[in-house]
């Protein structure tokens, strides 16, 4: 069975198919996500994606969960990182204390100008397009089909394929984010 590694970047996992829609950045596939994968249905075992989900739409994102249940075998996982904008508006409305809490807290004079860049500086450079928190995506996979959604720590997982997946940096780990994981039903 296949792990698959979806936007992948510049970080290539051991072990897994590592898909990006760039040439050039080591991935074993070069495809456009927003598309269907090249694999029959129930081929995949494990299917992961770390900052990646918030580069394309709303309707792109809910797509791709789709095409991610398509591959899952029965009983496979998916386990996805992404910014999470109900940490970026709570990090704001109690600026004072949680601004301590961000990977460069000199970086930014406010509340409001940290919220701007997380928001919309950051969906420039970085190309967001959609921005999630963590009810958001369960209740969009559920409608899917997944079952036993649940929010994790970064590098945690009860599954051990599903380990220490996250880039292990600082700023990673102190980054506004959440970690969701879900299977397909049995």
């Amino acid at each position: 069975m296949k792990k698959l590694h979806l936007g992948c970047g510049k970080r290539i996992l051991k072990g897994w198919v590592n898909i990006d829609n760039q040439k050039g950045k080591g991935a074993d596939l070069v495809h456009n996500l927003c598309k269907p994968l090249p694999y029959k249905n129930k081929s995949c075992e494990f299917i992961y994606s770390e900052h990646f989900i918030e580069h394309i739409d709303e309707t792109q994102g809910y797509n791709l969960m789709v095409e991610c249940y398509r591959l899952l075998c029965p009983g496979g996982w998916v386990r996805i990182v992404t910014p999470d904008i109900k940490q970026y508006v709570e990090c704001y409305l109690d600026w004072e204390n949680m601004k301590s809490t961000l990977p460069d807290p000199k970086a930014f004079k406010s509340g409001i100008s940290f919220l701007n860049y997380a928001t919309i500086g950051e969906a420039f450079k970085d190309n967001h397009q959609y921005l999630y928190d963590f009810n958001d995506l369960k209740n969009k996979m559920g409608e899917i089909g997944y079952i036993y959604i649940r929010e994790c720590e970064q590098r945690v997982s009860k599954i051990e394929s599903l380990c220490n997946l996250e880039e292990p940096t600082e700023y990673r780990i102190k980054a506004k984010v959440f970690v969701l994981e879900g299977m397909k039903p049995l």
